[in-house]
């Protein structure tokens, strides 16, 4: 029999109303409501209403099989000591990201948007201190100062917030100053959810240099949440802030989401007069490395990572490694009609490799496609930029990317990109090659695609990366031309000064140690997109199986506080031909407070990365080191998939 399912209602924070009928023979609507507690809570009414030619004949059936459905789901009794912990079954969809972008992060089922309310009652008395500067000053850790609070109103659902900006001064070095803004919602009443007593803080992405996400995010589902600018004003591609300036460095590296988390945990503490009764951290990209640093240096900050393709390792070295591959000769850059050609030859070659034909590219790992099937013949006038091959130095660099960075010794430093799904809006044009004709010459040039900030639209970002960090990092020098730096230098070693540089204060995000954060009762959810073209994939492979190591090869062991979770064809943070839309944090939520281990997170895929359009595929995303393996059915739906170790 075939439900023909319809959403009646969509009201975030408020009800989820839908209804399945078979054609003129059964309807059942179906209904998630919230009511506002005078208290600091809610209560779930979930309805089902039966109509239809069928409901006399399948009564009694139908209305006991429902009534035993209802018991066996009423919420027990919180074994948390009385802090009042009630799940409210469903899916949460935040925005929070830790790149540039808000991005989608949830989908229900095919069907609509859906939510999830885990309220914990705050441990507080009814009232909040006053949204007066003064006030939360008076409060403030010595080191923090608040410059400026604002009460912005209720617009229920969604309650009202104390808007709180101000920033820590460090020191030693120093003083710097590291700017935080802090959302504190008001207490559940008058139609709204209210403060629910967990604490969210929202990574950032690239440089950083300014609060990239918005607190105000994390407000209408209840969390009091806060952000970052990491120590210094700029954009993300800009790393002109860090020249001689080891106190920017540093906070930017580890020390600066350290600082700013425990001064709005503090404040968020005093002003609820109870301390929050969870901690989250949120972030993708250079937000997944600062959860991964904290979760390493200061593994009592957070309850719960949520770490997504985080950019840990020496990855500027491995930027560096793809640029000089880029411009080793004239012949080498690659134009965007040629990564067309890459894209599909690396799909016709690597999709099978699963067993499946279904245009996706499960695991990279097991491709052994090479780039000199596509190389130019020799009789070819112009092999450069003819669209139907490689040049034989293109052949090279494509090559050299795949490969990764090696020293001197051979030692790789960082790993190479997969193979797979470099095309795209959002691939290896956006990030390694460029979408727009760099200057090439027999001369290195030092900024092939213009001067910065200028280049900042046109450059690859891995260009404006390295670029940018060995110039003001590493060598303090804004007229260095970074393609002059040295794998191979034996009079002075380039790579072990930038390992030393990256790794400043643990900032390179990649200690496998984590003991100290399983000894607290942390939990780490870490994903990375297969088809990253940003920060490998393999770099987080990589560090998860060293995680292992150190516990002594105890993957169950690990696995119960940390799990990483790979995204087949998903670029980074999102994007890609690959199963992108997906829900970590609900699952991390769960995990932290129930003890419900993620074992796999369903993932969609929109029509044309469209989230207007319809949902084409789903997948099942799987607890590494196990993978999906298709079990038969229809191969573009999660249901036909099960994760297995393989």
């Amino acid at each position: 029999m075939t439900f023909r399912s319809v959403v009646l209602t969509v009201t975030p924070g408020r009800e989820l109303r839908w209804r399945g009928r078979l054609l003129i023979l059964f309807d059942g609507e179906h209904a998630f409501q919230l009511e506002m507690l005078s208290t600091a809570g809610c209560r779930l009414h979930h309805t089902e209403r039966f109509s239809g030619l069928l409901v006399g004949l399948m009564s009694g059936s139908l209305l006991d099989a429902t009534r035993e459905g209802f018991e066996s789901n009423e919420p027990s009794a919180d074994a948390s000591g009385g802090r009042g912990l009630r799940l409210i079954k469903g899916r949460l969809q935040p925005s929070f990201s830790g790149d540039n972008m808000n991005r989608i992060k949830g989908w229900a089922d095919g069907l609509a948007l859906m939510f999830v309310v885990l309220t914990i009652t705050p441990t507080s008395s009814a009232a909040t201190l006053s949204c007066v500067q003064s006030t939360l000053q008076g409060v403030a850790p010595s080191d923090t100062t608040i410059t400026w609070v604002n009460h912005v109103a209720a617009n229920p659902p969604t309650p009202g917030f104390c808007d709180v900006t101000g920033f820590v001064t460090t020191t030693d070095p120093g003083p710097n100053q590291v700017d935080l803004e802090l959302a504190l919602p008001d207490l559940p009443g008058s139609g709204t959810l209210g403060y629910n007593g967990r604490f969210a803080f929202l990574g950032n992405g690239g440089f950083a240099g300014s609060i990239q996400e918005s607190p105000s995010l994390g407000v209408p589902f209840g969390f009091a949440t806060a952000a970052t600018d990491t120590g210094h004003q700029g954009v993300e591609l800009d790393g002109s802030w860090a020249l001689n300036n080891p106190a920017k460095q540093l906070d930017y590296g580890s020390r600066g989401v350290h600082v700013t988390a425990q001064a709005a945990q503090a404040l968020t503490q005093s002003f609820y007069d109870a301390a929050p009764v969870r901690r989250y951290f949120f972030g993708c990209s250079d937000g997944g490395r600062e959860g991964m640093v904290e979760a390493e240096t200061y593994p009592t900050d957070f309850d719960g990572i949520m770490a997504g393709d985080p950019a840990i390792g020496n990855e500027i070295a491995g930027y560096n490694w793809n640029q000089e591959a880029l411009f080793r000769t004239v012949h080498s850059w690659i134009p965007s009609d040629k990564l067309d050609l890459l894209d599909s030859a690396v799909l016709a070659s690597c999709d099978g490799a699963d067993g499946v034909i279904d245009g996706l590219i499960q695991d990279p790992r097991k491709c052994t496609f090479d780039p000199g099937v596509l190389a130019c013949p020799a009789s070819d006038p112009d092999p450069d930029t003819d669209s139907l091959c490689l040049s034989h130095d293109q052949v090279k660099m494509v090559r050299a990317i795949f490969s990764g960075a090696v020293d001197k010794s051979g030692k790789h430093i960082y790993p190479g990109f997969t193979k797979s799904d470099p095309g795209g809006p959002d691939g290896w044009g956006d990030w390694i090659t460029g979408f727009t004709t760099p200057t090439i010459s027999a001369i290195e040039p030092s900024e092939p695609w213009g001067d910065p900030p200028a280049s900042f639209a046109t450059a690859p970002a891995q260009w404006s990366f390295q670029d940018q960090y060995i110039k003001y990092f590493l060598f303090a020098d804004p007229s260095f031309n970074s393609l002059n730096f040295s794998f191979n230098n034996h009079t002075s070693d380039d790579v072990s000064m930038l390992v030393a540089s990256e790794d400043l204060g643990g900032g390179d995000g990649d200690n496998p140690d984590l003991s100290a954060f399983r000894a607290a009762g942390g939990k780490l959810l870490m994903y990375h997109g297969w088809s990253d073209p940003a920060v490998t994939p393999l770099e987080t492979v990589a560090y998860y199986r060293t995680v292992i190591a150190k516990f002594g090869g105890n993957l169950t062991k690990v696995r119960n506080f940390a799990r990483l979770f790979m995204v087949p064809g998903m670029h980074h943070c999102g994007g890609g031909p690959g199963p992108n839309i997906f829900d970590a944090m609900v699952p991390l939520v769960l995990w932290v407070e129930t003890g419900t281990k993620p074992d796999s997170i369903t993932a969609s895929h929109f029509n044309n990365n469209d989230p207007t359009s319809f949902v084409d595929r789903t997948m099942q995303l799987c607890a590494f080191p196990e993978v999906a393996v298709f079990k038969g059915g229809n191969k573009f739906i999660a249901s036909s998939w099960k994760c297995e170790i393989r």
